[in-house]
């Protein structure tokens, strides 16, 4: 494979660094990172990447100002932007479209073929063909990215038991008729994060309920009697399936 050289700009380790770790192994690509949009265009000038990876929901700087703010530049008006974002809605991808990125990609994604995704996209033509040279390569790829995601799982696991650790308190505040502003807004930023990096990780079941606990914690004059237990139950069984990795 060509030694194509991307930049990936997103303010969550997780992602950012599973991001990496992923177009580095399987693809064997020169990766740099940054983790917000500010040092996403100081990078970009510096390091003139084949292409961005740029997360859509950032503080401060968001993904469309930052690749607004990259067109604007010469240095890096042509450099071909993806964007990555766990937003499904078809009129976020309408209005993500309309900015002119060459590609949006979707969290959770696939460690084992974001960079396949990435090659379709651009044009790079790298999808592995059926030579057993190849499928060998493959398959040592994959095994290293297994064993590398273990090893980050371990690393990120106190992060990911903070973010439940928000969404549990915040539904018991909730259930009592006591929950802030502030406790709402991380409760909602904790399970958009989850959503991503479990899915990341292959928990399926895990994105599944950190996105319904990002669209309930939405529903600020939601009447439902239930939705106190149903918050509380949901966090519960995120807490089990991060601790378990099941």
């Amino acid at each position: 494979m060509p030694h194509h050289r991307i930049l990936i700009i997103d303010d969550e380790d997780d992602i950012r660094e599973v991001a990496a770790l992923s177009l580095e192994t399987v693809a064997g690509w020169q990766v740099f990172v940054a983790n917000s949009g500010t040092q996403g265009l100081a990078r970009a000038i510096e390091h003139q990447p084949d292409a961005i990876l740029l997360d859509v929901m950032m503080p401060g700087m968001d993904g469309p100002t930052t690749f607004r703010e990259l067109r604007k530049n010469p240095a890096t008006a042509r450099i071909p932007v993806l964007l990555l974002t766990a937003k499904v809605q078809s009129s976020d991808q309408r209005r993500f479209a309309d900015l002119g990125v060459a590609a949006i990609l979707f969290k959770p994604f696939d460690p084992m073929t974001l960079s396949n995704q990435i090659a379709n996209v651009l044009g790079w033509k790298e999808i592995p063909d059926t030579k057993q040279g190849n499928l060998l390569m493959a398959s040592d790829a994959k095994t290293a990215l297994s064993e590398a995601l273990d090893r980050m799982w371990v690393q990120f696991l106190p992060q990911m038991q903070e973010r439940v650790a928000i969404l549990e308190t915040a539904a018991q505040a909730f259930a009592v008729d006591q929950l802030t502003i502030d406790q709402h807004q991380a409760a909602q930023a904790a399970a958009h994060k989850l959503a991503g990096v479990l899915g990341t990780f292959g928990l399926t079941r895990g994105t599944v309920l950190a996105r319904e606990l990002e669209i309930l914690y939405s529903r600020q004059n939601d009447p439902d009697p239930q939705l106190a237990e149903r918050l509380a139950s949901t966090a519960a069984e995120l807490r089990t399936i991060v601790a378990t990795r099941k």
